[in-house]
């Protein structure tokens, strides 16, 4: 077999193909440029998701009509001159590329015209053949349009996903840019609607606030190690296991296992939306080791690395889970705080759980029986300041008499069960109930809440509910989209979770969905973990009847005896183990 030249045609392929991989690549170097450019104003605008025609125009400095013929030669660029600027680039462009490898593999369409002309140049070129170049009237900036992408390249073409697919991809592009660029106004159509727009002009928080929504909050930490200062926002989402990771070296998009790595070290989870913004000297990082320029190389790693960890690790500390940082005001309380003991650290949640052994030594589990409420008026208690509703007060029947005697300071309920004393806390009890009506619900069918006013939903989250609709509203969940907006407006009934913010169900809901597969098991394990932090808290005032209610819901439960954390749920002492300790036995 002799080696041979490859013809011009097959060689400006392959190497289009190495930069141009898909739609999103298309528009990510046209937006570059933009930027490059100096514009104000990006809007970019596709047709089944960039697969049959992409759009990209900005109000830019333009190009001049001499130089518009050599943008479309290869290695032909405007951004360095010598060897010596590739070991700085301070541009987002530097190859000179981008716009010969998308003409090599679409029918190319490019309109331009400096802010020093009083018309612009119009230029076409088809699947990398001879330009045509004629003179248009035309706005200040440029507009580049890119039809039939891979229409001569079918092997690439067919490989492709569908329009929704590649439109995701897109879109979240065209948000991540909108970040580092806030002072950019941008705006993203599909198919002749809008989809995403930020105005310009704005502070990135504002731009970070609009994608991942007010709540949680975000926060905020800076610092600089070495030749690197690094700026971190994190939103924390609780029980979410997924780091959703945006990063930027000098304004550059980025994928970097360095940073991702350092926001992860530690032993607090960071499950959450994380942005990320690096600023150094150009000479510190190679950005030309990669043909998409979306990985880089950092001269002093280390302390890159450390950077972000020393940031990420102090907004954690401002962000420790519930039952670390919670501390709350106890009514009544002498030391005016009350503070858990108790801290699952690494604990399963829904671990299995053995009966709890009664504290008589007969090795018998802990039972629970139906009661009498007394006669005596019931005490005054404080209002519950947010609760699940529970049940009705059981009504008086026959059987066993059990007391209801009253609540300890430390929030524990106190019950005389036939001479023993049985103690409960009512925040395992609620969990425990909450967790069974759970189960036992999503085992038959899911069913739907429509909420009175629906919920505008931040555009990331509208990109993730795009992606995966028909599972979402398998289980309960109603949509509409409008104007570029999405809204929800229904979400699945769960027991116990009333509380609970519809965003807040429909983010756990789509994380769950996104790490299993198995619909059913998954949803009712993470509605239940919410049920739980929706139940009542051990500092919370019950009244006599709600604490009946506790007691009666509770004793309907298949485990009773704990929460679904494995935290004992009830302790009875016995009556013969009172007798013994005053020595009446």
């Amino acid at each position: 077999m002799t080696i041979h030249r490859l013809p011009q045609t097959v060689a400006m392929r392959i190497a289009a193909g190495e930069v141009v991989e898909r739609p999103i690549s298309v528009v990510k170097e046209l937006m570059e440029n933009s930027l490059d450019a100096g514009s104000s104003r990006i809007s970019v605008s596709v047709i089944q998701g960039g697969r049959l025609s992409i759009v990209v125009e900005d109000d830019g400095c333009g190009i001049p009509r001499e130089d518009l013929p050599l943008a479309v030669e290869r290695h032909a660029t405007s951004k360095i001159s010598s060897i010596e600027d590739l070991e700085a680039i301070a541009t987002l462009g530097y190859r000179g590329e981008a716009l010969a490898s998308v003409a090599a593999v679409s029918r190319l369409d490019i309109r331009s015209r400096t802010n020093q002309e009083d018309s612009g140049v119009w230029l076409r070129m088809e699947g990398g053949g001879p330009p045509k170049v004629d003179e248009q009237n035309c706005r200040i900036g440029t507009r580049v349009q890119v039809d039939d992408l891979f229409f001569n390249l079918p092997a690439r073409r067919k490989f492709l996903k569908s329009a929704r697919a590649e439109l995701r991809r897109i879109t979240k592009v065209v948000q991540e840019f909108s970040v580092a660029y806030p002072s950019v106004a941008f705006i993203l159509s599909s198919d002749g609607k809008k989809i995403y727009e930020t105005q310009g002009g704005r502070d990135r928080v504002d731009v970070l606030k609009s994608l991942w929504g007010d709540e949680p909050e975000i926060l905020t930490s800076s610092g600089a190690r070495g030749p690197y200062s690094v700026t971190l926002w994190w939103q924390r989402i609780s029980k979410v296991s997924r780091v959703s990771v945006m990063a930027f070296v000098n304004g550059r998009r980025v994928e970097d296992g360095t940073i991702r790595a350092a926001i992860s070290s530690g032993e607090t989870h960071p499950g959450g939306n994380w942005a990320v913004w690096v600023e150094t000297p150009p000479d510190e990082v190679d950005v030309n080791v990669h043909p998409a320029k979306t990985e880089v190389l950092f001269r002093h790693g280390g302390d890159l690395f450390a950077a972000v960890r020393d940031g990420a690790t102090s907004m954690k500390g401002r962000s420790l889970p519930d039952w670390e940082s919670r501390q709350l005001l106890r009514t009544g309380s002498p030391a005016g705080t009350y503070v858990p003991k108790y801290a699952p650290k690494g604990e399963s949640l829904f671990r299995g759980v053995d009966p709890f052994p009664s504290s008589s030594g007969s090795g018998g589990e802990t039972r629970l029986r139906s009661f009498k409420i007394p006669s005596a008026p019931a005490a005054e208690s404080s209002p519950l300041p947010v609760r699940e509703q529970i049940s009705d007060p059981v009504e008086v029947d026959e059987g066993p008499h059990i007391s209801y005697l009253g609540q300890l300071d430390s929030g524990y309920l106190v019950f005389d069960d036939g001479g023993d004393m049985v103690l409960m806390d009512p925040h395992a009890a609620h969990e425990r109930i909450n967790f069974e009506r759970i189960k036992k619900r999503c085992s038959s069918e899911y069913g739907t809440q429509h909420l009175a006013t629906p919920v505008h939903l931040p555009p990331t989250m509208a990109s993730e509910v795009d992606h995966m609709e028909e599972r979402l509203a398998s289980v309960g969940f109603v949509f509409s989209v409008g104007d570029g907006e999405t809204l929800l407006e229904g979400i699945p009934d769960v027991p116990g979770c009333s509380s609970v913010s519809p965003v807040d169900m429909l983010r756990t809901t789509i994380a769950a969905l996104s790490e299993n597969t198995d619909t059913g098991e998954i949803m009712w394990l993470k509605w239940a973990t919410l049920a739980c932090k929706a139940s009542v808290k051990l500092t919370w005032k019950l009244s006599r009847e709600e604490a009946v209610a506790l007691w009666r819901d509770l004793t309907r439960c298949e485990t009773p005896s704990a929460c679904p954390h494995g935290r004992p749920a009830v302790l009875r002492l016995s009556s013969d183990k009172m007798a013994s300790h005053f020595e009446r036995s």
